[in-house]
């Protein structure tokens, strides 16, 4: 997740350094300068490790970033059934302030997204702790608030960035949305609001590769209308590869300042 951004008005290169596993990170950001002098290290709080999937500095001098942790819990609302004495992955959004490391705002999903809205079931291994969310995006919204995609669930989540509650779903079982035709994403990555009306995502459409024979699912990038007072979400624009390639898992939708 090496990338150039922007910190207190200046460029910066920011990149996750840690341990990954099973699509999961335990580790740190770290923010250098044009001269590749560190400037900062980021880390998650509140006995959390920070996640590789999202670090993005915000303009008020703090970083985006997610965590993930494994921690006991009753997985029988589970698709397909579960364990009362299951393990399960907490899933954590952090606003954390870059200078002093406080914590300005936290989420934890499992206080708004029951275990019954997401499309990943348990691990027959009980030591494989359960992934009901796997947050994989954060950003800001135009109106000052924070929007999260969660691959596992098909939805985007609105928190408000003062208060930490959630402020509504947009897609997967509980929409508050209404999704009309070709609007809806499956275990979708990268979720930005593009401007008041338009957002894009990166719709993966796939949790594993078609069985032999079956015809070829399709990665998609989208443009989506959305009216957040009628609650209301359309399909704008779609961009599709021509050979039908398929991105189990990981992918960006980017749009860029030519058009």
């Amino acid at each position: 997740n090496t990338r150039p951004q922007t910190y207190h008005d200046r460029p910066v290169v920011t990149w996750w350094e840690g341990t990954a596993r099973r699509g999961f990170g335990a580790g740190q950001g770290e923010i250098y300068d044009t001269n590749y002098q560190h400037v900062a290290t980021v880390k998650a709080g509140n006995g959390y490790d920070m996640d590789l999937h999202e670090f993005t500095l915000t303009p008020q001098g703090t970083a985006l970033i997610l965590a993930y942790k494994a921690v006991p819990g009753d997985t029988t609302s589970a698709p397909g059934g579960g364990r009362k004495d299951g393990l399960v992955h907490e899933n954590v959004m952090q606003e954390v302030d870059v200078e002093t490391g406080k914590v300005l705002v936290q989420w934890v999903g499992s206080k708004d997204i029951s275990f019954s809205e997401s499309w990943n079931t348990v691990p027959k291994d009980p030591t494989i702790p359960y992934d009901y969310m796997h947050l994989n995006s954060v950003d800001l919204t135009k109106d000052g608030n924070i929007v999260i995609s969660a691959r596992a669930t098909h939805a985007y989540y609105k928190i408000n960035r003062k208060t930490g509650k959630l402020m509504w779903r947009m897609g997967g079982k509980k929409s508050d949305f209404k999704m009309t035709k070709g609007s809806r994403t499956a275990f979708q990555h990268d979720v930005h609001q593009l401007s008041p009306n338009f957002w894009s995502a990166y719709d993966n459409n796939a949790d594993e590769e078609p069985a032999a024979g079956a015809p070829p699912k399709q990665s998609r990038g989208v443009i989506l209308k959305v009216d957040e007072k009628r609650k209301t979400v359309q399909l704008r624009r779609q961009f599709v590869h021509p050979k039908k390639i398929l991105a189990v898992s990981q992918g960006n939708m980017q749009t860029l300042a030519g058009g």
